[in-house]
């Protein structure tokens, strides 16, 4: 495995940018086939939001627990270079908590847990093993999209893909689950990033 790289504020939002734009794909890849968003999961949750945010919460301090602790095993994970944030600027810090949220909470949740997981599901026969198996290559893919992060970021973001899809069963495979729990993920990430914690 490579040594991680740095990443760029700049670089966050292209992928941002990049995930906007697949949105009126996806959109009019669903209408094809006569569907709508809400066969992807994003409709009203059937648990409540009370229960959705407790949970969400609490797993992404477990997850970010776990990466502090795989951090200390594998070496810590690349963290993003924030120098071109301004904490000390309140629009700047939640302009880049925002990125989090829309880029890695919403959109990497809608394009796994969402497209990719329903694409997979039907290519492989809509069969429970079905679910297992795309349940798992998506996990990998995942996984390895956070190369970047070094080893313990590869690891530490494929167990939190899982646990975003164990969320996303919990929730009879609405996506609001898995996104506000990545959400928070990502905002507690970052709250470690400017606090130092590691």
């Amino acid at each position: 495995m490579s040594s991680p790289t740095p990443v760029s504020g700049v670089s966050k939002l292209m992928v941002t940018l990049s995930m906007l734009l697949s949105l009126p794909v996806i959109y009019i890849l669903q209408r094809l086939r006569g569907r709508t968003f809400g066969d992807l999961g994003l409709r009203r949750p059937s648990k409540s939001w009370t229960q959705i945010i407790i949970v969400a919460v609490c797993l992404a301090v477990l997850i970010q627990v776990a990466e502090i602790a795989l951090g200390r095993l594998f070496g810590p994970t690349m963290k993003p270079n924030l120098s071109v944030i301004d904490v000390s600027n309140p629009q700047s810090l939640l302009c880049w908590i925002a990125v989090g949220i829309i880029g890695g909470g919403f959109f990497e949740e809608f394009i796994f847990r969402g497209f990719l997981f329903s694409r997979g599901e039907m290519f492989f026969g809509r069969k429970p093993q079905s679910t297992i198996i795309a349940v798992i290559l998506l996990t990998v893919v995942f996984g390895l999209l956070h190369n970047y992060q070094g080893l313990a970021g590869v690891i530490i973001s494929a167990l939190a893909s899982l646990v975003f899809f164990r969320v996303y069963f919990w929730s009879k495979r609405n996506l609001w689950a898995p996104i506000l729990t990545h959400s928070c993920v990502n905002i507690i990430g970052f709250l470690c990033i400017i606090l130092g914690i590691d």
